[in-house]
């Protein structure tokens, strides 16, 4: 191999080289930062439907946001209704609501005669002792999958 093309593959590897490291260390600390945040958690305790008696549903439960951080019950999703509304109670009235705030290092808790969630128009009947699969998407937890148990209209 001549002088001339040794010199050519050697200027060619070297610029290869070079085009690596300028675009490994072009890329950001953000793009390839491998430190998480810390995740919020939301966990809920206390989850159930009083039987219901004009095919609306009231649900219940007590929300937890174990993180530092203020996270949003933005939306329900159950196979009983495909209404389900988040409702908030104020001077008496119920009010549809687009999210419930869940206060960071606390809880929320969604109750008669305050706030809670609504199953308008249910499919099927629901029946004391039955169990309800109820999808909960947060903003910043994401979806958390809950069992409420349908209990006697005078169960807390």
């Amino acid at each position: 191999m001549s002088r001339h093309a040794q010199s050519q593959k050697l200027i060619a590897a070297a610029c290869a080289g070079a085009t690596l490291l300028i675009t490994g260390c072009s890329t950001s600390n953000a793009s390839r930062n491998t430190e998480q945040p810390h995740p919020v958690t939301v966990t809920v305790a206390n989850s159930f439907i009083p039987k219901p008696i004009n095919g609306n549903a009231g649900g219940f439960m007590i929300i937890t946001n174990e993180s530092d951080t203020v996270d949003k019950l933005l939306e329900v999703k159950a196979d009983i209704s495909d209404d389900v509304q988040l409702h908030e109670t104020r001077d008496g009235k119920m009010q549809s609501v687009r999210a419930f705030d869940i206060p960071a290092a606390n809880s929320r808790s969604l109750s008669r005669g305050g706030d809670h969630v609504m199953f308008m128009n249910l499919k099927r009947d629901l029946n004391v002792g039955d169990n309800v699969q109820v999808h909960l998407i947060f903003e910043k937890s994401g979806p958390v999958d809950v069992t409420f148990d349908v209990r006697e209209r005078t169960s807390r």
